[in-house]
């Protein structure tokens, strides 16, 4: 009885960690949509004046509704004269906080509205396919039952499944000679663990099993689920850039249809091809493009889309990203300890970690799933400071800890050959003062490229403000319009035909 309760006790935990990475991934996705809404807010609010105006062509849309519409074009002058009058007079009397509030939620909600649907399109896109499927659809295959190597490997694997209780997940083998492990799927009934063939060459049994009983570990721990919400929240700021791109770049609308035609289809290796190139970053516009028409076209296109990428990347590296990264590290030492409890033997994989940090693991196309790899250099640290925005520990933090279970002390070696790269007393004396140093020079970045996004999105809206302008100078014009094509020009046409033809006829004689 209190296995069975111990058990439920781990499910509930695995649950709970599980919502707490799911509230924090629709957070980071919500207020990513805080930037965009500079953008989708005033041009929903011209589309919804377009469509009220055509629909008042036909039948006549009720009084309330134009009187909401003005309000709300009221609300910008109502919040920002007080503002004006408190910054240049000092007299904040008037300012009305209510209206402020009103006016900052109608100005975000649909940006954040936009982010969360395609967070939602994004999760459902590729709830299929799992997380890593990537990784499936560039040639993984099964192990050779000929090869020794392999059959070994497949029962190692099996002893490290039974000894976590745990069904043995599929097992692929993938032709690449860098030595690395990822571990992919959606749930542990449908994990598959996608061992490269360099690992098998370069590592020993000990070594592979440690290897192995970090990906059962995490597997163990619930980490497929919480992977598919961290890449769900880059492969949705992915699927934004492709739209906001899609209108200058030809790449992007292709990826678009794609991404549409995925939520139907059944062919998980397309889905997950798509996964990867909406994780890649999305051309602002065509290389070979030439008509200078089209380009001046694309202006506000091009203008929108730049700089709510660039809030965006500058709000991920600045505050979600090293939140994230922080918790998936987390996991990452968690899924270490499991591999050792399951071994008893935490010099296996800490080797192992030593081995592949030396060898530098990193193929094409992986990059997309680098978070679902023992360790991938692009994601770590590998001095002793913890990277602040890395998905994966560095080796030094990885390593230390391993020790505290009982590994031997190791000699931490670069890959060029040997050089030990513990921190000596002048380095560990003067490595904060340079990385404060470091950090006062990209936050003064930050604050520069930050200054030249909001200009640059100032110049989108620009370009949106005259576009509602027009619209509603068009549309007040247009009745007017209307009326002096019925009533006026017909008349104005024959009199001129009439006059045409006495000049003509007066030609002839």
């Amino acid at each position: 009885m209190s296995g069975r309760t111990t058990f439920f006790e781990e499910q509930a935990r695995h649950r709970r960690r599980t919502l707490r990475f799911a509230l924090l991934a629709a957070l980071a996705v919500a207020l990513a949509g805080i930037p965009l809404s500079l953008m989708v807010t005033p041009v929903l609010y011209l589309a919804v004046l377009t469509g009220a105006h055509l629909i008042n062509l036909v039948t006549p849309v009720p009084a309330p509704f134009w009187e909401a519409v003005t309000a709300a074009g009221r609300l910008l002058p109502r919040v920002f004269e007080p503002i004006d009058r408190g910054l240049n007079q000092g007299d904040w009397s008037t300012l009305d906080w209510f209206a402020l509030g009103r006016f900052g939620l109608g100005l975000v909600l649909p940006g954040m509205a936009l982010m969360f649907l395609l967070w939602i399109w994004v999760r459902a896109l590729f709830r299929r396919a799992g997380t890593g499927g990537i990784l499936l659809s560039i040639g993984a295959r099964d192990p050779n039952p000929k090869d020794l190597e392999e059959q070994q490997l497949v029962n190692v694997l099996q002893e490290m499944a039974i000894a976590a209780g745990l069904t043995p997940p599929a097992l692929k083998i993938l032709d690449q000679p860098e030595p690395n492990l990822a571990t992919v799927g959606r749930d542990p009934q449908h994990a598959t663990i996608v061992v490269t063939r360099g690992l098998l060459d370069t590592l020993n049994r000990d070594e592979t099993q440690g290897a192995l009983g970090h990906a059962i570990g995490s597997i163990c721990n619930g980490d497929l689920k919480i992977a598919m919400l961290l890449m769900s929240v880059n492969q949705t700021y992915g699927l934004l850039g492709t739209i906001l791109t899609a209108g200058s770049a030809k790449q992007s609308r292709r990826t678009l249809w794609r991404s549409v035609k995925g939520l139907f289809s059944r062919d998980e290796p397309a889905i997950a091809q798509v996964a990867e190139l909406l994780s890649r970053e999305a051309p602002i516009e065509d290389a070979s493009n030439r008509s200078e028409f089209l380009t001046v076209l694309r202006i506000p296109f091009t203008l929108a889309a730049a700089s709510t990428q660039f809030l965006i990347a500058i709000g991920q590296m600045a505050f979600f990203g090293p939140l994230l990264g922080a918790m998936w590290r987390a996991r990452r030492y968690l899924a270490d300890a499991t591999a050792v409890k399951l071994t008893r033997n935490p010099d296996g994989l800490a080797h192992a970690l030593q081995r592949l940090d030396r060898a530098k693991p990193r193929f094409p196309r992986g990059d997309s799933a680098g978070i679902l790899f023992l360790h991938w250099p692009a994601t770590s640290g590998t001095g002793s400071i913890e990277p602040a925005g890395g998905w994966h520990p560095g080796l030094p933090q990885r390593v230390h800890r391993l020790e505290a279970q009982g590994a031997n002390r190791l000699r931490f070696e670069i890959a060029a050959g040997g050089a030990s790269t513990r921190p000596g007393l002048l380095g560990r004396i003067l490595g904060p003062i340079l990385l404060v140093f470091v950090y006062a020079l990209l936050a003064v970045g930050v604050v520069a490229m930050l200054a030249g996004a909001v200009l640059t999105m100032t110049v989108t809206l620009l370009f949106v403000g005259a576009a509602l302008f027009f619209i509603q100078g068009f549309f007040t014009v247009l009745p007017d319009v209307i009326h002096w094509l019925r009533f006026d020009a017909v008349p104005l046409a024959k009199a001129i035909g009439r006059a045409l033809g006495q000049l003509i006829g007066e030609l002839r004689r």
